[in-house]
């Protein structure tokens, strides 16, 4: 049996969902239905190594990685579509306030927004080039974004 890297999981955002999506390299993509007693590995489109993903909800997930890869799945991770980030960066993470806006962070100071699903995405400044490695969310308008060297960023309503 091969092995393949996992490099990120989420829950579906329902709470009393078993439903969970992992991501790892070669795009390779997993989903459970079970709480994770059984797994079945599903396409995504990409060979580009996916290093995050998140759901907003049991259907609605996406995923970014290698070469700016941004994916997005519209029924639980059973299928994917392939979305132009508008940039060859490294993602490491994504996040979703609502079903159509998002954010996606990475290398050298990447942070990308959209507002229509991940259909475009736009670039922001961050004002560092250290690698942001994770973005959270404490409300719709108030964010967290943690990189290399100690980096800290919060965004706010000039961002959302």
């Amino acid at each position: 049996k091969t092995a393949y890297e996992i490099r990120n999981c989420d829950w579906s955002s329902d709470v009393c969902s078993s439903d969970l999506i992992a991501v790892g390299g070669d795009g390779r993509v997993w989903i459970t239905r079970s709480g994770g007693e059984s797994w079945v590995s599903v396409l995504s489109g990409s060979v580009a190594d996916l290093n995050g993903v998140t759901s907003f909800d049991p259907l609605h997930a996406w995923a970014v990685g290698r070469n700016g890869t941004v994916i997005r799945s519209d029924d639980g991770g059973a299928s994917w579509l392939k979305l132009n980030s508008n940039t060859n960066k490294e993602l490491s993470s994504v996040f979703f306030t609502t079903r159509q806006r998002g954010f996606a962070v990475g290398e050298s100071g990447t942070l990308l927004k959209t507002e229509n699903g991940g259909i475009t995405w736009k670039l922001f400044e961050t004002g560092t080039r250290q690698w942001l490695e994770d973005i959270k969310f404490i409300d719709s308008e108030v964010g967290i974004i943690v990189g290399d060297g100690g980096t800290f960023l919060k965004i706010g309503r000039a961002h959302v």
